[in-house]
């Protein structure tokens, strides 16, 4: 009998639609979905914004220990990763060594139009188009190089994106 793979990670930047997309996509394949934020907060007691304002260093460190429970956690699932992976490429390597990685890819003005009225990032409002270009030149060609299958997403819905990972899942036996 074939399967999809056991743990299926999605990779992007913020508001290209990680849970939205991961959540949907665990519900088509009835499997368990595991997002980023919401276990951030279970394991560090504090949202990612509180974490922020201790400092970037605080925030990657513990969504760091969260990427590194994925690796043990047993499948099938999908889970969400958080951006600042693609700044630790042992972690993202990792990701694609014990799992299916979907990089959702998205233009950083589209990204910042998304995320500019979002309330869980008011850091971001002023500085939203500078700051998501800098991070898309330096994360975008470790999430490229690292993710087994890329989703341009600028112009699509979420059912959409299900779709095309859902046609582009490999089986394995």
């Amino acid at each position: 009998m074939q399967r999809v793979p056991e743990r299926i990670f999605i990779v992007g930047l913020m508001g290209a639609g990680k849970s939205t997309v991961g959540a949907a996509l665990a519900s088509r394949l009835d499997r368990e979905y595991i997002d980023n934020d919401v276990e951030l907060t279970r394991a560090q007691g504090q949202d990612a914004v509180a974490l922020a304002h201790q400092g970037p260093e605080a925030l990657h460190e513990a969504e760091a220990a969260y990427v590194e429970s994925l690796f043990v956690q047993a499948g099938p699932f999908v889970a969400s990763a958080p951006a600042s992976i693609a700044d630790r490429l042992t972690l993202a390597t990792a990701l694609s060594d014990t799992g299916f990685v979907v990089y959702l890819r998205a233009h950083p003005d589209v990204l910042a139009d998304r995320v500019v009225s979002d309330p869980e990032r008011p850091w971001l409002a002023s500085e939203a188009r500078a700051t998501l270009h800098a991070m898309f030149g330096k994360r975008d060609a470790v999430f490229r190089g690292t993710s087994d299958l890329e989703v341009e997403t600028d112009s699509l819905a979420p059912d959409e994106i299900v779709d095309l990972v859902v046609w582009a899942l490999p089986t394995v036996i």
